[in-house]
């Protein structure tokens, strides 16, 4: 019994010693995250340290902007003051001296290059446009400042049409020209277009024109009677600007309907003819009409037709257009076509018998053709061989012959056949089968 109260009293002492720690333990945690230097109060001083900091970057920042935005704003040099004046060709510059805090200096300048003597003064003149105006600051301050100024003319000349008289089939325009920067070219050139006014674009029919020349006055002529058309003109000054000027819906006189025989004419084309390739086609018309023609394009100017157009080709067209030497119908397209396929004549075979195997007999066969086409001419040949079920592609080639081998397990192949493809240049066809001798 005394032994067991012992026990007691002991375990009663660790008890009251652990709960003793523990409250320490708990005491030190508590202050140390709420005490007066606990990690709450060290963590929001931390954030204001840091918010200060950024704040301190920000404005090192913001004042090193506003030093270099100084500088850039009070960089010292020379250049251009107002714009270019231009008077006869010629254009004169005013230079000045920027952002300098410095009463002892002078400007210079040279024109297109700095290897001749130095001009003092800020009035430079007798400019031309593609001219380059070196100049340069000299001062004890800043030293020698040098830039270079760029004489150039970017502006159109100013084109006008005068007056524009018109006739049953013809406009004539006269027009003027001035440019008051370089000036213009001592004989200018003019390119005078006419359209139909329901065209979009200059040059899309025969009634389109275009000319180019020296001469203020143009005539277009062949027009439709009664007809509305656009004119433009234009012109470029000694720089290279073009200028243009326009008018639209200009009507010649007369009746739309144009009144005579010129609107029931058409061309027609007849049958090509053939040769190596290439064909000649005959155009047809009217007889009291003749004919103009192009060949694959509406630009440039049309050729008077005189007899078969040769030198044709599968896929060309001819744009043809009655007339009676003043008035003109409407554009007629006609297409070169090849739609003749080739003409097969003959197909020939030749057997040759391999060995027998356990596999079938191994059979070659050789395939020869005589075959024409008189218009494009022979592109390739296909050639397939049949043993008694669908046609299988044994050879591929340009050329009139072709070889394939087989293997059957018949002895013979009498009851088989061939089949010929062949394709011609426009991509006609013609295909022949032909049992195998």
């Amino acid at each position: 019994m005394k032994k067991v109260g012992e026990n007691k009293g002991i375990t009663m002492i660790v008890l009251v010693v652990t709960i003793a720690i523990m409250l320490i333990l708990a005491g030190v945690t508590i202050s140390t995250v709420f005490g007066d230097e606990g990690l709450i109060k060290q963590s929001k001083e931390l954030a204001k340290q840091t918010e200060s900091s950024i704040e301190g970057d920000n404005n090192d920042v913001n004042s090193l902007i506003n030093e270099l935005n100084s500088l850039m704003q009070t960089q010292a040099g020379v250049g251009q003051k107002g714009i270019t004046v231009w008077s006869n060709g010629k254009a004169t510059i005013e230079l000045e001296a920027i952002n300098v805090n410095d009463d002892n200096y002078e400007i210079q300048w040279q024109k297109n290059g700095t290897s001749n003597r130095w001009t003092v003064g800020t009035t430079v003149t007798g400019l031309l446009s593609g001219d380059k105006v070196y100049a340069k600051l000299v001062s004890d301050r800043y030293g020698e400042l040098e830039t270079v100024i760029n004489i150039l003319d970017t502006i159109k000349p100013t084109i006008t049409i005068e007056k524009a008289e018109k006739t049953a089939n013809s406009i004539s325009v006269t027009v003027s020209s001035r440019d008051a920067e370089s000036g213009m070219p001592s004989s200018p050139t003019y390119t005078y277009y006419i359209k139909k006014s329901s065209d979009v674009l200059y040059g899309e029919t025969i009634d389109s024109q275009k000319s180019t020349t020296t001469s203020t006055t143009y005539a277009f002529t062949g027009l439709l009677e009664g007809q509305s058309y656009d004119i433009k003109v234009t012109s470029a000054d000694v720089a290279g600007n073009e200028g243009m000027a326009t008018i639209t819906n200009v009507i010649t006189t007369g009746s739309s309907s144009g009144g005579g025989t010129i609107f029931q004419g058409t061309v027609t084309a007849g049958e090509p003819v053939w040769n190596k390739g290439t064909c000649s086609i005959e155009l047809i018309t009217n007889p009291n009409l003749s004919i103009k023609y192009k060949v694959n394009t509406l630009s440039g100017d049309y050729k008077n037709y005189t007899g078969a157009i040769t030198n044709l080709k599968h896929g060309d067209k001819i744009y043809a257009v009655a007339t009676d030497g003043t008035n003109y119908g409407n554009v007629s397209t006609i297409n070169v076509e090849d739609t003749k396929a080739p003409v097969i004549k003959e197909i020939q075979t030749e057997v040759t018998y391999g060995a027998k195997t356990t596999q079938g007999t191994k059979v070659t066969i050789k395939i020869g053709v005589i075959a024409t086409d008189e218009e494009t001419g022979i592109k390739e040949y296909e050639y397939y061989l049949s043993t008694g079920g669908e046609y299988a592609l044994i050879d591929k080639n340009d050329l009139a012959t072709a070889s394939g081998s087989v293997l059957i397990n018949a002895e013979s192949i009498t009851n088989n056949s061939v089949k010929v493809v062949v394709k011609d240049n426009a991509g006609n066809i013609t295909t022949q089968h032909e049992m195998v001798k």
